[in-house]
């Protein structure tokens, strides 16, 4: 197995992170308010935009759980699906998709400035349609 390339920061599960799209920096990853459902939208702090990041480690894989500050709940995919458009939402149980992979980027633009987020079947968290679009 390949070995993953080393983070540029330790995350600390004590202090909120935003998840910004690298296309446009002002929009965050936030949990849409009703659903759960995590959609893009401006940046403004607001506690169902800032997660927790924990540290799992187990068989020599280091995994991550982002946990919303909102619902204290992780993210997952709905379903534990492994296909293209799944629906990844905050939920209070532990499933496959709640670990996710965070990996530095290597290469290009974003080398050492931006981390791929990778669910448990090696896809990357992204933006439907590709575009940073309010509410996508």
């Amino acid at each position: 197995m390949e070995a993953t390339q080393q983070l540029y920061f330790e995350p600390c599960p004590t202090i909120p992170y935003k998840v910004v799209s690298v296309m446009d920096g002002l929009k965050a990853f936030t949990l849409q308010e009703g659903t759960n459902k995590l959609i893009l939208q401006d940046y403004k702090a607001a506690p169902n935009q800032l997660f927790n990041v924990y540290v799992f480690n187990n068989n020599n894989q280091t995994r991550y759980a982002l946990v919303n500050l909102t619902t204290n709940q992780a993210l997952w995919i709905e379903g534990d699906s492994p296909k293209d458009g799944g629906v990844i939402k905050s939920d209070p149980g532990q499933h496959p998709s709640s670990f996710l992979e965070i990996e530095a980027v290597s290469k290009g633009d974003w080398a050492g400035k931006a981390c791929y987020l990778k669910t448990f079947c090696g896809r990357a968290l992204d933006i439907k349609g590709g575009k940073p679009n309010p509410g996508t």
